[in-house]
């Protein structure tokens, strides 16, 4: 009964309204074996209660059991939305979905303690407090070491993804190679990690998070050089577009520094310091760093002492570090030693003189 209350409670629930009626020829059913089984005169089929779920966009133990499911994997995605339609879509998320899935395996063998992350609140000044100062070079291992959320980077990914598996706070983001690229995407998957839905939300977390206002309204936009507003790119970590769109959100002009903000961020960075090689080459290795396979330390530690246990298979260390299993099987194989010819003999029931 409690179950068939909760079900009948999604349905009436639905966004657009949806009659039951409807809802029973979408999943299969009769109205009057649905209206029985909501009023637990009979019971769901498993079958029925598959279809059901995925109608309602619901977890199946929850359905039944009332309690939220400890095993769920939930997800948050970059996602587009149809105003017209009022309906949000992940165009990647087909050819992503073998990668989710990947890495909820390898969260799952690598049993990792749950832990709770510290992204509480909606503050990006309190997060800004938690990275500590210049947190955008090492971004990604201050949002693991401080925050407390796992920070992987993959080229099997179309968009960027956040979300909870097996107890631990994750983000996912794709190798662009743009490092200015991740700086946003990883603010605006904390936004998510902190509770925040929109897209629109986390946009705007993510633009507090990383440019401040009292950081912006800091530079005479005004009369700003070339020069003073690469190194202004180059310290907050930021793209020109985002730059511009936040000049414009907060009413500074931008007239004198427009030639530079409609510029590519990478050619507005050299062309304004292309005086300085060195300065060309720390652009240079942040981009590579930006493209290179990244995973948690202690995930992969936990795979290595599974393969070299014998527990696991070396497949999801290799894809993790980006080799083939061959070497990683190789390198941490477990040690087995020869029998001795007494303990072979004892196995098999023989006396040996």
């Amino acid at each position: 009964m409690d179950m068939g209350a909760r079900i009948a409670a999604r349905i009436d629930a639905l966004t657009p309204a949806v009659t039951r009626k409807e809802f029973a020829t979408r999943v299969g059913m009769t109205p009057d074996a649905l209206s029985r089984a909501l009023n637990g005169q009979r019971g769901f089929a498993s079958l029925e209660l598959v279809k059901i779920a995925d109608e309602l966009k619901a977890d199946i133990h929850e359905l039944i059991t009332g309690e939220a499911n400890p095993h769920q994997v939930v997800v948050n995605a970059r996602h587009d939305y149809d105003h017209d339609t009022a309906k949000r879509s992940v165009p990647t998320f087909d050819d992503d979905k073998k990668a989710l899935e990947d890495i909820c395996i390898a969260y799952a063998q690598a049993e990792l303690p749950e832990r709770e992350h510290r992204v509480v609140g909606c503050d990006p000044a309190i997060i800004r407090d938690f990275l500590g100062p210049e947190f955008v070079r090492p971004f990604a291992d201050r949002i693991e070491e401080r925050l407390l959320v796992d920070v992987i980077r993959l080229n099997d990914l179309g968009t960027a993804y956040s979300g909870v598996v097996s107890g631990r706070a994750f983000i996912a983001i794709p190798t662009t190679g743009s490092w200015f690229r991740e700086n946003w995407d990883l603010a605006h998957e904390l936004a998510h990690v902190a509770g925040l839905d929109s897209e629109a939300e986390a946009n705007a977390f993510a633009a507090n998070l990383l440019l401040p206002e009292d950081l912006v309204r800091s530079v005479d936009w005004a009369s700003a050089s070339q020069e003073a507003i690469a190194d202004f790119l180059w310290q907050t970590g930021i793209s020109t577009a985002a730059l511009k769109i936040r000049l414009e959100t907060l009413g500074i002009p931008v007239t004198d520094s427009s030639d530079v903000l409609a510029q590519n961020t990478q050619r507005a960075l050299r062309r304004a310091r292309s005086w300085s090689s060195e300065f060309g080459d720390k652009i240079t290795m942040r981009m590579e760093s930006a493209s290179r396979r990244r995973f948690p330390i202690a995930l992969q530690e936990a795979h290595e002492v599974g393969v070299e246990e014998g527990r696991l298979g070396p497949a999801y260390l290799a894809w993790m570090r980006g080799v083939e299993p061959e070497l990683i099987a190789e390198a941490y194989a477990p040690e087995i030693e020869d029998p001795e010819v007494q303990e072979l003999a004892a196995a098999f029931g023989l006396a040996v003189d």
